[in-house]
């Protein structure tokens, strides 16, 4: 990866307050510090029980409550399906993480979600992913690959994100509320990074490069 940060029609790059209510764009702060050059801490995939599974998928309309850890080669909610995490879960994917069409990932109080992939990874059409608390210390996706992590068409993450080696793109109308720690990232057509306050703010790149297209 090159290392830079790539701004192109209509980005938004800015810094909010975590707390009730979420982000409000009449209340956002300045864009974050661009930190370059820094080591990236990758979290290191811990043990899950069980055996390794091939596709689980959520898909159609209703709810699943998620209380246990995973690993699968392909994890897939779609189709306006609610998958609600409760307790503390991991999932590892090793081939494919998707949430897509209108499906939505939800927290009940105090659970955590950690989700390592190891290849392709994508959010996309207007799917969401914990916007309920507002709060993306509770999500962390850790990108183990060398693909971009996709947030896309209309789709909404509030979590952070660590992809020393594939990077990210945020584009088409999509929005990520959190902390982004990793290599290339691409914030297009209308897309939006929100770096919470107070903490880590950085934004965390390789090199210093910042590309306006």
């Amino acid at each position: 990866m090159n290392g830079s940060l790539s701004l192109d029609d209509r980005p938004t790059l800015d810094t909010w307050t975590i707390g009730p209510g979420g982000y409000d764009p009449a209340t956002a702060g300045p864009a974050p510090e661009i930190v370059s050059g820094a080591a990236i801490e990758m979290p290191g995939l811990p043990a899950i029980g069980g055996r390794m599974r091939g596709e689980v998928l959520y898909d159609g309309a209703g709810t699943t409550v998620f209380d246990e850890s995973v690993r699968c080669e392909k994890f897939l909610v779609r189709s306006y399906r609610v998958l609600r995490v409760s307790g503390d879960v991991v999932v590892y994917a090793s081939e494919e993480f998707k949430i897509e069409n209108h499906a939505s990932v939800v927290l009940d109080d105090g659970a955590t979600l950690t989700v390592y992939i190891g290849k392709d990874a994508t959010v996309q059409d207007e799917a969401e992913v914990n916007m309920e608390s507002w709060d993306p210390r509770r999500v962390t996706f850790v990108n183990l690959g060398d693909k971009e992590f996709n947030i896309q068409n209309n789709s909404q993450v509030c979590a952070s994100l660590i992809s020393p080696d594939g990077g990210g793109m945020i584009q088409n109308g999509s929005d990520m509320y959190g902390w982004y720690v990793g290599s290339d990232l691409l914030i297009k057509n209308g897309g939006g990074l929100h770096v919470p306050e107070g903490g880590v703010t950085a934004v965390v790149l390789p090199t210093a490069a910042v590309l306006y297209d």
